[in-house]
């Protein structure tokens, strides 16, 4: 599908509809493997209508990752740094001392959803994010630096950051050795809706005032 082509055409058609439609986003990076991904199962009126209502629909919210300022995407972020500390304070301590930023790791995952992985890995988080919505990549987010902690406590200051930058590169590790071990593990780290909202609510308010 990603080849030149009638899927590059479709590709483009609802890319570019979508900027018609909602120019206050336009097109961002990322968006494309998004499209893609909705056209290898569906037409393009329909993956174009899918993409409008994740972009729109508070449960998704995918608008605001990519919107002039990224608003939803630095929130999202700051959230991830939160509820990192509240799973694993040390290593979140560590991270912080080693001056490793989930700016600098973690951007891509959440704007993009994973899709600089595997692919088989891209299609589940979205499968999943469809039904339960961005819980999924705080969970596999924070798996991922969580099962690297013993990495991160040995590591210095540039090899921390090394370690972090690799993860978009090998995200399985021998505990997560393929696609299905590794969402389950992430299925299992807790967090709730609840948690997260309140989280998102904190966040908000320091944001106004």
């Amino acid at each position: 599908f990603f080849n030149r082509g009638s899927g590059q055409d479709s590709l483009f058609n609802v890319l570019k509809a979508y900027c018609i439609y909602n120019p206050e986003v336009g097109y961002c990076q990322g968006m494309g493997a998004l499209v893609s991904l909705l056209l290898s199962y569906e037409t393009e009126e329909i993956s174009f209508w899918m993409m409008e209502r994740l972009m729109a629909e508070p449960k998704y919210a995918l608008a605001g990752l990519y919107k002039p300022g990224f608003p939803e995407l630095l929130r999202q972020l700051e959230i991830h740094d939160r509820l990192l500390k509240k799973l694993d304070p040390k290593l979140a301590k560590c991270l912080k001392e080693k001056n490793v930023s989930s700016v600098a790791y973690a951007l891509r995952w959440y704007q993009g959803r994973f899709y600089e992985f595997p692919k088989e890995i891209f299609i589940r988080v979205m499968d999943i994010f469809l039904l339960e919505g961005r819980k999924i990549v705080y969970r596999l987010a924070l798996y991922l630096m969580i099962s690297r902690r013993k990495l991160f406590f040995n590591a210095t200051d540039e090899t921390a950051n090394e370690i972090a930058r690799d993860i978009r590169k090998n995200p399985f590790t021998k505990e997560a050795p393929d696609t299905d071990t590794l969402i389950n593990k992430a299925l299992q780290i807790r967090i709730t809706r609840a948690q997260i909202a309140k989280i998102e609510r904190q966040y908000d308010k320091e944001l106004k005032s």
